[in-house]
């Protein structure tokens, strides 16, 4: 894992997020955190539909004190971690973690 992160060539800030929503993820649909991957799917992997979404939003929004714009349940963990880390590049807050 630790190894994909480097190589995607981004800073630590994405392994950071990564930890974080494999947290968010274990808790919310109830999967052993070894278990969650960049590639996992949340639609395909974990079964996510859209109520799963709403609340892993929430989570986001309350962990990140950020404003998530949009969604998508069949996504892949690096695809959401790629959007936070934008969102919060975008709104200033990378440097709060």
């Amino acid at each position: 894992m630790a190894k994909q992160l480097k190589e995607s060539g981004k800073d630590e800030s994405l392994s950071y997020l990564f930890l974080q929503i494999q947290d968010i993820v274990s808790e919310q649909f109830g999967v052993e955190l070894g278990k969650i991957n960049l590639d996992s799917n949340l639609g395909d992997d974990f079964r996510a539909d859209d109520l799963d979404g709403i609340e892993i939003i929430m989570e986001i929004q309350e962990y990140f004190n950020s404003e998530e714009k949009e969604y998508r349940v069949n996504c892949t963990i690096e695809r959401l971690i790629d959007y936070i880390y934008e969102l919060l590049l975008e709104q200033n807050q990378l440097d709060s973690f």
